[in-house]
């Protein structure tokens, strides 16, 4: 099966230091590549609890979608509450777009998501995917469950058509069998519900450092030799090279997932 026009991408999970904003970042250099030709989200856009995400500063084409008033007042029900998500879910809706949540907005949508099921039941809106990070923390592995749920309870008003968990493995191995959520994620992907791809790990020095200076990873892959040296401290050409090659592999690795769900279609090569 590989994406349309017509569909969206939700990267999501309740839990905050998942990946969602680095995720979101090779997704969209994925989906730029010709491998991504059937699906180039028109938007990119952040829901964020401040007025300023990571991902915009980021990427200049990510539109913010700042939460305010507050969180308590729109959890409150009052008109703010269906004016914020009335325009988060029309982006969606329209289809061809990619949006970020906020841990911490993911509750109040879902919210909205069960009110708008019993006043609009019945509206046929394009199908989503749903992308979820998940690392091995149990937090993140509970809710990451929880996020998947919440969706799947809505989806008369928000249709999710594939759900994809990603298990971030940069920071280490995802695997935890005593974890009942883990083995309930493990239970839906044979079920054929759900499909577990992986965020490997990314060998090398560079993934670390541009995630805490907030640089976009498409920036680091396009400097030349005497950036990689400021920005880095890689004075050695042999260690510039690999650190860059390193970084496209780790690209490579997540395209070569999405091409075995069906995602893509081309088979992604390491240039030297």
């Amino acid at each position: 099966m590989q994406l349309k026009k017509t569909f969206s991408a939700l990267v999501v999970n309740r839990s905050g230091g998942v990946g969602k904003t680095l995720l979101t970042q090779a997704l969209r250099i994925l989906m730029a590549s010709p491998a991504g030709e059937d699906w180039r989200p028109i938007s990119v856009d952040s829901v964020e609890g401040g007025q300023h995400s990571k991902l915009s500063r980021l990427m200049p084409e990510c539109v913010d979608i700042p939460i305010a008033p507050a969180l308590s007042v729109i959890e409150e029900g009052s008109f703010p509450f269906y004016q914020l998500w009335d325009e988060v879910y029309l982006n969606i809706a329209r289809g061809s777009a990619m949006v970020d949540f906020g841990a911490n907005v993911v509750p109040a949508f879902s919210q909205w998501l069960e009110i708008l099921e019993t006043d609009r039941n019945g509206i046929d809106y394009p199908p989503s995917f749903l992308i979820v990070p998940i690392t091995s923390s149990g937090q993140a592995l509970r809710d990451g469950v929880a996020t998947i749920e919440g969706f799947w309870k809505t989806q008369q008003v928000l249709p999710i058509s594939r759900t994809i968990v990603f298990f971030n493995e940069v920071f280490g191995p995802v695997e935890n069998p005593i974890s009942p959520d883990y083995e309930w994620l493990l239970r839906r992907a044979r079920e054929g519900k759900l499909t577990i791809l992986r965020m490997p790990k990314c060998e090398g020095p560079l993934l670390a450092a541009f995630d805490a200076q907030d640089i976009p990873v498409f920036a680091v892959l396009r400097m030349n030799d005497d950036q990689l040296s400021a920005m880095f401290g890689l004075t050695d050409l042999r260690r510039r090279t690999l650190a860059q090659k390193q970084l496209l592999e780790f690209l490579i690795a997540i395209g070569n997932e999405l091409i075995k769900a069906g995602l893509m279609d081309f088979k992604a090569k390491a240039q030297p």
